[in-house]
This record gives structure tokens, sequence and C-alpha cells, in this order.
């Protein structure tokens, strides 16, 4: 194996329990694609996006309550590269829910016009978003 567990948590800036809640909203997820297209299931592309939306709402809340309590209690760390950890969680969360938006539009047919190259750029920004933020090292705990 090329990562660890506790490496892939740290690229994606992830806690093990954030990374639990993501693999199972995937699977839930996968589940209730499958059951769409297969035509089981009648429901807009919105409700089968709820696992991803919880998802996120988990980290988010997560990412404001650790901050919340670092701030309020003043943890020996540096209090700048805690606040660029936060920030930079918060701004992949945004970009993730911003792809989340603009895909399930598309699928609704909202937006037949947007080519699926335009609705993923904010995903392609996460990642690059990504490679800087370790590049300049602020991912060192």
């Amino acid at each position: 194996m090329l990562l660890t567990f506790p490496e892939i948590c740290q690229l994606l800036l992830i806690t093990p329990f954030e990374a639990f809640v993501t693999f199972v909203s995937w699977i839930v997820f996968s589940i209730l694609v499958c059951l769409k297209l297969e035509g089981v299931i009648n429901a807009t592309w919105e409700k089968m996006f709820i696992p991803l939306f919880v998802n996120l709402g988990v980290s988010l809340y997560l990412n404001v309550i650790v901050l919340i309590r670092r701030l309020k209690t003043g943890v020996s760390d540096p209090c700048l590269v805690s606040l660029k950890k936060h920030l930079a969680s918060f701004i992949c969360i945004v970009l993730v829910l911003l792809t989340e938006i603009f895909l399930i539009q598309k699928l609704d047919g909202h937006d037949q016009t947007t080519p699926y190259t335009q609705i993923f750029i904010p995903l392609y920004c996460y990642c690059i978003f990504l490679l800087i933020f370790y590049c300049i090292g602020c991912s060192r705990r």
C-alpha cells in the first residue's frame, strides 16, 4: 500500500471520523444512484445527493467546533497555522459543495447549455488548492 490511512486523512484535510462519514455517505449515495438509474425509485437528483450534503454538513460542523475550541482555549500551537488549516478546510468544503450544486442542476435538466468541463471547475480548483496548500507546507501537524 502506498499510503496509510492516517496519511490519506492528513492529505485530504479530514479526521478519521470524517473519513468514515465520507465513506458511508458515498456508499449510500452510490446505492441511491443505482436504484434511480434502474428505475426502482423515482426521485430528483437533489434527493439523491442528500447523503453527500450530510457529509459536507458534518465536516463543516466539526471544523467550526474545533476552530471555536482552539480560539477559546488558546492552544499552544501558533493560532495563525490553526486558522490557515481551518480556512483551507472551509474552502475545500465550499468548492466540493459548488461542484455538487452545479452537477445537480445539470442532471435535473435546469441547465442544459453548460458543459461538464465547466461544472467540474470547482473540483479542479479544489485539487489545485490542495496542491498549493501542501507545497507551501501549511499542513504540518
